[in-house]
């Protein structure tokens, strides 16, 4: 009943993933406990190199994550999900820390300038 609810709420593109997809995927996670925070360190460092973001293919072999297309692509749905990453809607290279990510201090180098005003000096 979810999943049909879900269709009508959710905005097109939402596909379902496979069983299996879902398996390998957990047996995955189990193996890589970091996986959200070590995945949007990549993006800061991507970013800074490149100008842009990762792809989630750039974002897999970038991390050494050998997987599946579908899988690596349900791995970044989930650390979509779980606000370790954000993205432009279905813009590439968009990846970047998300607000889970921004919590743990990884953020983007321009968001990391703070505005202070500063007194101007007394002559």
């Amino acid at each position: 009943m979810e999943r049909v609810a879900k269709a009508f709420i959710l905005p097109a593109g939402n596909g379902f993933f496979p069983w299996h997809v879902k398996t390998a995927y957990g047996q995955w996670k189990d193996e890589h406990p970091d996986r959200g925070p070590q995945a949007a360190d990549f993006t800061v460092a991507f970013r800074t190199e490149h100008g842009h973001g990762p792809s989630f293919k750039q974002l897999g072999d970038g991390m050494g994550w050998e997987l599946p297309r579908p899988v690596l692509g349900f791995v970044v749905t989930r650390l979509v999900a779980n606000e370790w990453l954000t993205k432009t809607g279905e813009v590439p290279w968009t990846l970047r820390p998300g607000a889970a990510a921004q919590q743990q201090g990884i953020v983007l180098p321009a968001a990391r300038r703070q505005t202070t005003t500063v007194a101007p000096a007394q002559i």
